[in-house]
């Protein structure tokens, strides 16, 4: 009788440990790294940006919206579209813009991602941002994007970790 008793209280302390100490890491719910790269012309970009003066002040100003998208290629083949929608939080000198973007994949997945910086896309500028989730595929992502602009291009890299 002492060994069943004994059986017992010892499965009692595995379950009470397994209930206490957090969610068990398995193999499919460890967190995956991918990193994406991608870039578009400038071009691309500013033929598709609009501009919205919310205050009809007739200049950038604090409260305009700007809007953009492009399509984003790595070695010739388009690995998805960023659209992006900027609110100017500061006018004064370069200006502040506080965006949040979506990388949509060509199988429709999407990244959202979201940061605030000078709004000056200057050769050699880079600026950083949040992953903020995501759909499909990157269903709560999390990570960061760099974006630097060339001379040319914007380079886009984001690091993404999904669980």
């Amino acid at each position: 009788m002492k060994l069943k008793s004994g059986v017992a209280l010892g499965l009692a302390a595995v379950i009470a440990f397994a209930m206490f100490s957090g969610p068990v890491m398995t193999a499919s719910s460890a967190p995956t790294h991918t990193t994406i790269r991608g870039i578009y012309s400038r071009t691309a970009y500013n033929n598709n940006r609009l501009y919205s003066d919310s205050d009809n002040s007739g200049g950038y100003s604090q409260g305009d919206i700007v809007t953009a998208h492009a399509i984003l290629h790595k070695g010739g083949k388009a690995t998805g579209k960023i659209v992006d929608f900027c609110g100017i939080v500061d006018d004064r000198g370069p200006g502040q813009v506080q965006c949040d973007s979506t990388f949509v994949r060509p199988k429709g997945d999407t990244i959202t991602f979201s940061g605030q910086a000078a709004d000056d896309p200057s050769p050699g500028i880079v600026h950083h941002a949040s992953i903020t989730g995501g759909t499909g595929r990157y269903a709560r992502a999390r990570g960061t994007v760099k974006i630097e602009f060339g001379e040319h291009a914007i380079h886009y890299v984001f690091r993404v970790i999904t669980q």
